[in-house]
């Protein structure tokens, strides 16, 4: 079978770790993403696309049509990774705000397309879409606390995934496709922006013998590898027909084999310092302007991913390996 893969954002994190995976079957892969953000690591080889322009997504749409009709192929997955990171980069919120919603509205421009073959697509939306609470599974209401204020960007982030997420199952319904929405926890790699807790962490033990842990550090997250992360969505794209009969349309894709407290990381990074690297590590508590004390848990439901992979690739990469990996390149 003739495929072709569609990343849209494929200069992130998640984009690069599925071009890796996709690369290793006979799949053809085209790559998009925005040189304007100055936070990815730019590759030479991709489609310099402002996803948050509609006439550039229409031309870049015309674009995969001709390549699909010269090629023959028989599917396209359309993965749907790039999220306007303007919180980080930016001052100004309304810039965001339109940005974001830009972004989601122009992917819908894909689905709406007729491109002649079977369609896959793919929404990666936020596990911070359930807000703070203990249990998350696919089949509940989706919840959230909105708190305003200047410190907390994070809040409009998953407010609008759930803006995305709604859009992309009525547009879908609408023009009779398939798609699923993928709910990424804590997808970690070596490459990652360290304004992520891993990356920050190591990069305050390595530069200043210091990991900060925010509050009472009893807040527990868990976290999955970008080999691992990829590999599910790989194999529920294979698996897709199984996808469709099961009526599943959203996933969350986690790793609770991790599941750990702040403290507990702070303290596994410091004795891996300690002990690989002779080096003195210390913990430090810091309090904070939003508060964190109480919110304990952010463990997601994993029944559905579990149905299209095994516990064993679960455990592959635990966190002592994927500290490891990162800190003493094992």
């Amino acid at each position: 079978m003739k495929k072709l893969v569609v990343l849209l954002g494929s200069q992130g994190l998640l984009g690069k770790g599925l071009y890796e995976r996709y690369s290793k079957e006979n799949t053809e892969i085209i790559t998009v993403d925005n040189i304007d953000n100055p936070q990815i690591n730019q590759d030479e080889d991709y489609n310099d696309v402002n996803l948050t322009d509609k006439v550039a997504v229409n031309d870049f749409i015309n674009y995969v049509k001709q390549d699909i009709d010269e090629n023959d192929y028989d599917e396209v997955s359309f993965h749907f990774l790039a999220a306007n990171l303007s919180p980080f980069v930016l001052k100004e919120k309304t810039d965001y705000l339109v940005n974001e919603l830009k972004l989601i509205q122009n992917f819908m421009q894909f689905i709406e397309t007729n491109f002649g073959i079977e369609s896959k697509y793919f929404y990666y939306s936020t596990s911070e879409i359930y807000g703070n609470v203990s249990m998350m599974d696919e089949t509940g209401i989706m919840k959230h606390e909105l708190v305003e204020s200047d410190t907390f960007m994070r809040d409009r982030y998953h407010v609008l995934k759930i803006t995305g997420e709604y859009l992309f199952r009525e547009t879908l319904e609408n023009n009779n496709k398939n798609g699923v929405i993928i709910r990424p926890f804590n997808v970690v790699g070596k490459d990652q922006r360290d304004t992520f807790v891993i990356p920050r962490m190591i990069k305050k033990a390595e530069e200043e013998g210091v990991i900060e842990v925010f509050d009472d550090g009893n807040q527990s997250r868990n976290f999955i590898h970008i080999e691992t992360f990829s590999e599910t969505i790989y194999r529920i794209d294979e698996k897709w027909n199984e996808l469709l009969e099961k009526g599943y349309y959203s996933i969350n894709v986690a790793n609770i084999v991790n599941v750990i407290t702040m403290n507990e990381l702070a303290q596994k990074i410091a004795n891996i310092y300690k002990y690989g690297k002779n080096k003195e590590v210390e913990v430090k508590k810091v309090q904070v302007e939003r508060n964190l004390i109480g919110q304990t848990e952010r463990v997601p439901s994993i029944r559905r991913i579990l149905e299209f992979i095994d516990i064993q690739l679960l455990m592959q990469k635990n966190i002592d390996n994927i500290l490891k990996e990162f800190i003493l390149d094992e």
